[in-house]
């Protein structure tokens, strides 16, 4: 399975294991947007590079 990362309207898929290992055991797991990317199977670009910001 993949997750989506849409930059601009276009999807560009990484691998959802790959998603959840760098973001399932810092604080930016217990956000919504990432609950929601699990959910949804996609993110926008800039929520991905907020969780990534909370999660340093």
């Amino acid at each position: 399975m993949s997750i989506d990362v849409l930059i601009g309207g276009v999807a560009t898929q990484i691998d959802r294991a790959v998603f959840t290992a760098l973001l399932e055991e810092s604080v930016a797991s217990i956000y919504v947007r990432y609950q929601r990317a699990l959910t949804a199977g996609r993110i926008e670009f800039s929520d991905l590079k907020f969780l990534a910001q909370k999660g340093e």
